[in-house]
């Protein structure tokens, strides 16, 4: 389950499963990335700069679709 930590409104019945899924998918996606780290150690060999910017470039647009959507009225 979702842990808010400020109070806030219930999500929707429509967002509740949505917004599970995507927390669901940060925390492996947080496991994912730890993994990576780890083996760029243990490979000794960095993660390619242009794959990184992909990434990059992903994140951002998960973050300004969230934070449009807390904009919405």
């Amino acid at each position: 389950m979702i842990e808010q930590q400020h109070p806030m409104q219930p999500l929707t019945i429509r967002q509740e499963p949505v917004v599970q899924s995507l927390s669901d998918t940060l925390d492996l996606a947080k496991a994912q990335a730890r993994a990576i780290l780890d083996n760029a150690h243990e490979d000794q060999q960095p993660l390619p700069s242009d794959l990184l910017s992909s990434f990059n470039n992903d994140l951002c647009r998960i973050q300004a679709a969230l934070e449009t959507a807390t904009c919405v009225k």
